[in-house]
């Protein structure tokens, strides 16, 4: 029989950073902390619905794309929310608590105003979609000059391939108004004729009276004006009579030179048409990139741009903007200020029994400490002891075998001394030394050989037995000799070979 599945206890509650053990005991808090987590949800879907209007007005997403980045952008404000308000602690004096909060109140603070915006947007969308139609037909107007001034030559140059065009076809002649030389002559009759208008004028109005002198009649002024009247009506004759002549010249020209008229023509077209329709290329680009630009420039930037135009404008519409503004900005940062006027009252049941649950485990991990490093103290010395009684051990076994080598030693240096002083009595007394009984072996285990080397001595001179001279022993035997003398009654025997060293 399977257990039922427990919900989990306070789930708002433990929202807003409660803890479940805590909480049970205090019975009077779990509103206030519930309400605490209701408002951290209220916030979170805010700025969700925030986030999902501004991926649908400025990218174009579905709705349901939107609305999927709308709850993952929800999930993240709530971690944000639930951070600043766990982090949030009681401190001793208000003024503490006041300087804790600030700076998360001013992450609240710039939270909340990028969550609002798009509302803001999205409230007043009517009014931004119809500014915004004005500002794309003030931007394309001014584009438009602009474009019409980058490609200013493009005209000139469409009339002129049209002339060239009919001469090359025989269908028209040149003109002889476009002949240099009548261009010229034709400069030099509008001169002329400007001069003579102005005399004239001047001779006119002295001879009524109006200006110059202004004495009426003809006098020494008039006569003067009238001359230079007359020398510019000589000059604009001749500069007429230069201008026919000019036109007949050009005429001349015209009539005789058709065909290789229309021949020029027709290579001037080969260079001229060409770029030509490259510069009706490039403005047709310009212009499909000037209409695409501005017609889909319907974007955030371009929106709170139109929502600016529309404040500057209008009173009302800063007044509305502001009360929006701050009110979806007064949700956001709601947590943290009434996280913030909680802490400036008297603890709570709840926070004084966290406190003391804080306490309490405070003490317990440091009671722990406290055992796991004596434990480890006491394992550290209890190791340096059995570390000292093994070097003590060692010590002692190599004390002992050192002892035991020399011991043996010595007894291999009697021996060898012993087996010396036989062979000198034996040869300076004449008699056979007795062979003392071996002794038996000392029991040897794992016997290490040591070789210990004894210089021999040498043997004295023997001088033989003569007058005034004695044998050495004087009738005595050589155990009796060996007692005299202090030599071991029992010397180990000696054969030559290593001894084992125990």
């Amino acid at each position: 029989m399977t257990s039922p599945v427990r919900r989990p206890r306070y789930p708002l509650a433990r929202l807003a950073g409660a803890q479940p053990d805590v909480l049970a005991k205090a019975k009077t808090d779990r509103v206030k902390l519930s309400a605490m987590g209701g408002v951290l949800l209220t916030t979170a879907g805010v700025a969700g619905v925030s986030a999902a209007f501004a991926l649908i007005s400025t990218l174009k997403l579905p709705p349901a794309v939107a609305a999927l980045a709308g709850v993952l952008w929800a999930v993240v404000i709530l971690n944000l929310d639930r951070m600043l308000i766990v982090n949030m602690r009681r401190q001793s004096g208000w003024p503490r608590n006041l300087a804790a909060a600030v700076p998360r109140l001013l992450l609240a603070v710039v939270i909340g105003s990028v969550v609002s915006m798009p509302l803001v947007l999205r409230i007043f969308e009517p009014e931004i979609l119809n500014e915004m139609q004005v500002m794309h037909s003030d931007n394309l107007i001014s584009a438009q000059q602009k474009l019409n001034r980058q490609f200013a030559d493009i005209d000139p140059t469409q009339k002129k391939v049209d002339e060239l065009q009919a001469v090359a076809s025989g269908q028209s002649r040149p003109s002889v108004s476009g002949d240099t030389d009548v261009v010229a002559a034709q400069k030099r009759v509008d001169t002329a004729q400007a001069a003579y208008d102005k005399a004239a004028a001047d001779a006119q109005c002295e001879l009524v009276g109006s200006c110059g002198t202004h004495q009426p009649g003809v006098g020494q002024a008039y006569v003067q004006a009238k001359t230079k009247a007359d020398q510019a009506k000589a000059d604009l004759d001749a500069a007429n009579s230069q201008l026919n002549d000019a036109k007949t010249k050009a005429q001349s020209k015209i009539a005789g030179g058709a065909a290789s008229n229309a021949e020029a023509a027709k290579a001037e077209l080969k260079t001229l048409v060409p770029r030509l329709e490259e510069r009706k290329k490039e403005r047709a680009d310009a212009q499909g990139r000037l209409d695409r630009g501005e017609l889909g420039n319907d974007g955030l930037l371009a929106r709170l741009e139109a929502l600016d135009r529309l404040t500057a404008g209008s009173s009302q519409m800063q007044l509305a903007k502001l009360a929006l503004t701050l009110l979806f900005l007064l949700i956001e940062i709601l947590p943290v200020v009434v996280k913030l006027l909680s802490l400036v009252g008297e603890p709570t049941l709840y926070d004084k029994l966290l406190a003391k649950e804080e306490k309490t485990l405070e003490k317990r991990a440091g009671g722990r400490t406290d055992l796991t490093l004596e434990i480890e103290q006491d394992l550290q010395d209890k190791q340096l002891d059995q570390a000292k009684q093994a070097n003590q051990q060692l010590v002692d076994q190599q004390a002992r075998i050192a002892k035991d080598a020399i011991e043996t030693w010595g007894k291999i240096a009697k021996s060898r001394s012993d087996d010396e002083l036989k062979r000198w009595y034996e040869a300076h007394s004449g008699q056979p030394a007795a062979q003392p009984a071996a002794p038996p072996p000392p029991p040897v285990t794992q016997p290490i050989a040591v070789t210990v080397p004894v210089r021999p001595v040498p043997d004295p001179p023997t001088a033989p037995p003569g007058p005034g001279r004695h044998r050495v022993g004087g009738g005595q035997t050589y155990r009796q000799f060996v007692a005299n003398t202090g030599a071991p009654p029992d010397p180990a025997p000696h054969n030559g070979t290593a001894v084992p060293h125990l």
